[in-house]
């Protein structure tokens, strides 16, 4: 699959901070100008579910999964990681 993908992780905590940021439709701009078609949230045990991506990204397809267990392989293919850069997360990448 050669869509370039976006990836956001908080790796194995929660931050609905982060969550929370990614969740406008100015952060799906970006991704637009960057030309990002898929966008996979790792959103870890937070409580905050992001409502404004699933609304408003017509164009690029979002995912939002509490954990994956392939996440190192989706980093490393990822064309764009956004991250509270935890130790796990940059050694996975």
């Amino acid at each position: 699959d050669d869509e370039a993908t976006a990836v956001v992780t908080v790796g194995s905590t929660k931050f609905d901070a982060l969550i929370e940021a990614v969740d406008s439709a100015e952060f799906l701009e970006v991704l637009r100008r960057l030309g990002i078609r898929r966008l996979k949230i790792q959103k870890g045990s937070g409580q905050y579910h992001p409502l404004a991506l699933a609304s408003k990204g017509d164009d690029i397809d979002v995912q939002v999964l509490e954990y994956t267990p392939d996440l190192a392989s989706e980093l490393r293919k990822a064309a764009l990681v956004v991250s509270h850069a935890g130790a796990g997360t940059i050694l996975d990448c």
